[in-house]
């Protein structure tokens, strides 16, 4: 199957919820990818933001010309399941220690 985006929203800086063409849905955190020349631009908040989605393509893209494939997008961890709001730590792991 050839992976595309059907759906994308901003959720914060440099957070976007995608949704693709397998029924995955993710929520991404962008800012560590954005890294190399045509990325650079995007590492501005305001920048970041203007992001377009093409429904066509099924692809994220931004004004410089900078796109992220969604192969690629769906290989990312989903920033959810580190951050989600009914995620808990799990407490340490308490030792005895004997005197």
């Amino acid at each position: 199957m050839i992976l595309h985006v059907v759906a994308a929203r901003r959720c914060g800086p440099f957070l976007i919820d995608v949704r693709f063409n397998d029924k995955v849905r993710k929520r991404l955190n962008l800012r560590p990818t954005l890294t190399g020349p045509i990325f650079r631009p995007l590492r501005d908040p305001r920048f970041f933001a203007r992001w377009k989605f093409d429904r066509v393509m099924g692809v994220i893209y931004w004004p410089n010309g900078a796109d992220f494939a969604p192969e690629y997008l769906h290989g990312l961890p989903d920033a959810r399941a580190r951050t989600g709001p009914n995620r808990r730590r799990k407490p340490a792991a308490r030792t005895a220690v004997r005197r």
